[in-house]
């Protein structure tokens, strides 16, 4: 019986030894590969062959003497893969004027936990000069563009995000607030005296420069125009709900 224990335990860590081995990383290709200057927002992209036992996200970050150059830096988003043999593109870019020497890809698994990483000697320097003309990938990078792309469609497909009751019912009530505050306020005002009606004029304190906000956003095309207002609209609504309770809950009625 104590020898069947002990093979029960050996097979179990011999199990637990192999599924601890790291993914397998190697550089497959790279572009540009001899170039060393680039342009402002030029892009070096690798394809990394992998091998690996559970799904990984795979991610390029430069390094010059060592240090990660962060300011300035874009890299890419990483899909998770699937637990196999297969290839990844991995690719780093900066927006300003920038130095290094190695780059550096780093498998995760599907919560960011860092499980291997690769360093690739790359020296590089990117200008402050934008390209002239533009340079397009070569056909290999748009090819597992695609790929990945099908990936992550298949991946969100496998895992729906859990839903979040709550969190619908906040972001609900965060947009109906915009159109109830108006309604409360106008409520307020019309149907408030005095000292009561002093108290509902006080959301416009905040009410007034949002708005003012989100027409200038508006005037000036931007996407988030309506967003200081989305977000102070609920303050403004539940302050005049709890003041309107308050007067018909001390008065018996809602008028003045």
């Amino acid at each position: 019986m104590r020898l069947v224990s002990l093979s029960i335990l050996l097979a179990a860590w011999l199990c637990g030894a192999a599924a601890a081995d790291p993914p397998a990383l190697s550089v497959a290709r790279m572009s540009p590969s001899s170039s060393f200057v680039l342009a402002r927002d030029g892009t070096i992209y690798m394809e990394i062959a992998y091998r690996s036992d559970q799904p990984i996200r795979l991610q390029a970050r430069a390094f010059a003497s060592g240090v990660s150059v962060d300011k300035g830096q874009k890299m890419n988003a990483s899909v998770v893969h699937p637990a196999s043999n297969g290839r990844a593109l991995v690719w780093v870019s900066f927006g300003e004027p920038a130095v290094i020497d190695e780059i550096r890809v780093t498998a995760y698994d599907e919560t960011w936990r860092p499980l291997q990483t690769l360093a690739v000697p790359r020296p590089a320097q990117w200008l402050a000069k934008s390209a002239e003309t533009s340079v397009e990938p070569p056909g290999w990078v748009h090819t597992l563009i695609d790929a990945e792309r099908k990936i992550a469609e298949q991946y969100r497909e496998d895992n729906p995000p859990e839903s979040d009751p709550w969190g619908s019912a906040l972001v609900a009530f965060m947009f109906l607030a915009v159109p109830g505050y108006f309604i409360l306020q106008v409520i307020a005002l019309l149907t408030q005296r005095g000292r009561w009606r002093w108290a509902a004029v006080a959301p416009f304190l905040i009410m007034a420069p949002a708005a003012v906000h989100a027409g200038l956003a508006l005037n000036a095309g931007s996407n988030l125009w309506p967003i200081v207002l989305i977000f102070a609209a609920p303050l403004g609504f539940l302050y005049l709900a709890i003041l309107l309770a308050l007067r018909s809950a001390r008065d018996g009625r809602l008028f003045a």
